[in-house]
């Protein structure tokens, strides 16, 4: 696959200059190996290579043996090689040294030993409008902050467009180029993958799909809005099911360990 530039691009090669490993973190299917690929000069796939998650625990150094920047894909699948990279960075005492890319966040215990300036996490999204080129990207958001007067043409997309553009809930690369009813059927089966079989492996306990996905609707309806739990609580009692706050505030987690979930500041 082609790499198509991405925003991420630029602040990548920012935080290679800076520190000596960068944590590439995102959903699954944003982008983030093909990404990484394009900034790496060798590579190691632990979510396919049999052999190099079982050499994590004989020899790590030979998992992390190869030109640099290495790429350390879905490390996840192997949490203690998380120290083993930290300690490489000491020892070499040099930038731009591995990128680890993850489609989940590990319990915080495994990552709290990190030590600042030695590895430094960057978050990866969709691709946006802008990357895409259904945005021109004329009005600055930094730019309006400052108070610079800004003015654009008046965008030529239509309503139509617009509103397929918003069914496709972002821009994922594997969708580029499909026609709107494969993306919706590929979204579909994406989240049942999530409920289905992702959200029971990040929590490390039996989940239930059918209430998985009726929070899935409920955060989707309330999305951008300032929703409490109990707002969405109430919402998924409306499909006859009745959820706790525990199980809720449990399931909500595992989203957010997931990446499919994002809280944003006020």
């Amino acid at each position: 696959m082609s790499c198509q530039p991405r925003v991420v691009d630029q602040e990548l090669t920012e935080r290679f200059a800076a520190t000596g490993a960068v944590v590439l973190e995102g959903p699954k299917t944003c982008g983030k190996t093909v990404t990484a690929r394009h900034h790496a000069a060798s590579e190691v796939l632990l979510d396919a290579d049999r052999n190099a998650r079982r050499m994590v625990g004989v020899d790590p150094g030979e998992v992390l043996r190869g030109k640099t920047p290495r790429l350390i894909d879905e490390w996840q699948t192997e949490p203690d090689i998380w120290n083993h990279v930290r300690r490489a960075v000491d020892d070499r005492g040099a930038p731009g040294q591995f990128i680890l890319t993850g489609s989940a966040v590990p319990a915080d215990d495994i990552t709290r030993h990190t030590g600042a300036g030695r590895l430094t996490r960057l978050r990866m999204r969709p691709f946006s409008l802008f990357e895409t080129h259904h945005s021109s990207g004329e009005i600055s958001l930094r730019r309006l902050l400052d108070g610079t007067p800004q003015r654009s043409e008046p965008s030529e997309l239509p309503v139509s467009e617009l509103v397929e553009l918003l069914c496709r809930g972002g821009c994922w690369p594997a969708h580029l180029g499909y026609p709107l009813a494969r993306a919706l059927r590929m979204n579909r089966d994406y989240l049942n993958e999530i409920r289905r079989v992702d959200i029971s492996r990040v929590s490390g306990r039996q989940r239930d799909p059918v209430k998985v996905g009726r929070l899935l609707r409920s955060l989707a309806r309330n999305v951008a809005t300032p929703a409490s739990l109990s707002t969405l609580i109430t919402d998924v009692r409306g499909g006859g099911r009745i959820m706790k706050w525990e199980t809720a505030s449990e399931y909500l987690e595992a989203l957010e360990q997931l990446m499919i979930v994002e809280d944003l500041p006020a």
